[in-house]
């Protein structure tokens, strides 16, 4: 709770004013949940502040709304294109992505319960977008674009969540799911020497200079060069879970 209070802070998210009566005040509620690896290993404990979203009034303290989600077709289709050309596939973590969208509605929320300042019992002013907000995936993915379109990136057509980079012999797609990047490059790219794929501590996040973290790792996939994709993690689940449905599939248990 302290390390997402911290973060909270120094990303900027609010500011402290007076309660006014005219003010919509949104409550809010701390989620605990645990982070694992791609293996199913505990990676670490977290705690997040979320915002009561549905104390919010349409007008008021919100009024566009949209959660960029790909469609399902297309995650299928750029599959393929990058396993018939050999390309790698690579998920990108952005660490807190909704809060780093930035609010243009007036919206306040209360104190953080445990860390309510002894001596301002105000509320605050967000000035950045929380999770549970109704508008926190729209301001993301404003921020998100506005990153990739500064890198030479273009919005598919038909696709609003899917960003292309073409220059000279290379192509690389980036798709959008929420909160969850998936990022298609020519093998013969290595991920650290692409601009927008640092993981450096400095990188820089939208028009404003914000620090932002990105880490990514590479699924646990083995490629089959006739189209077939195997999660490897996932067939492992399947197979020790539910083991009367994949009996004649047993021997491959010492392969996974």
């Amino acid at each position: 709770m302290s390390d997402e209070f911290t973060t909270l802070i120094e990303n900027g998210t609010w500011s402290l004013v007076p309660p006014q009566p005219y003010f919509n005040i949104i409550g809010h509620k701390w989620v605990f949940w645990l982070k694992r690896n791609p293996d199913g290993s505990i990676a670490r404990y977290k705690a997040r502040l979320v915002a009561k979203g549905f104390h919010q009034c349409r007008g008021i303290d919100f009024k566009e709304t949209f959660s960029p989600v790909i469609k399902p077709q297309t995650i299928k289709l750029v599959l393929c294109i990058a396993i018939s050309n050999h390309w790698t596939l690579s998920q990108m973590d952005v660490n807190n992505a909704f809060l780093h969208g930035t609010l243009t509605e007036e919206v306040y929320i209360s104190q953080p319960t445990g860390f309510v300042h002894p001596n301002f019992p105000h509320v605050c002013k967000m000035h950045k977008a929380l999770y549970g907000l109704k508008q926190a995936p729209r301001t993301w993915y404003n921020e998100l674009k506005s990153f990739l379109v500064a890198y030479g990136f273009f919005n598919s057509r038909f696709e609003p969540f899917l960003f292309i980079y073409k220059q000279g012999f290379v192509t690389a797609y980036f798709l959008v799911y929420v909160d969850d990047l998936l990022v298609i490059i020519p093998i013969f790219l290595s991920p650290l020497k692409v601009p927008w794929l640092s993981n450096s501590p400095s990188n820089t996040w939208g028009p404003q200079v914000t620090s932002l973290v990105l880490s990514y790792y590479r699924h646990n996939l083995v490629y089959s060069w006739h189209n077939i994709v195997i999660y490897v993690n996932y067939c492992r689940k399947l197979l020790w879970l539910m083991p009367s449905l994949f009996a004649h599939l047993c021997p491959l248990r010492a392969l996974l």
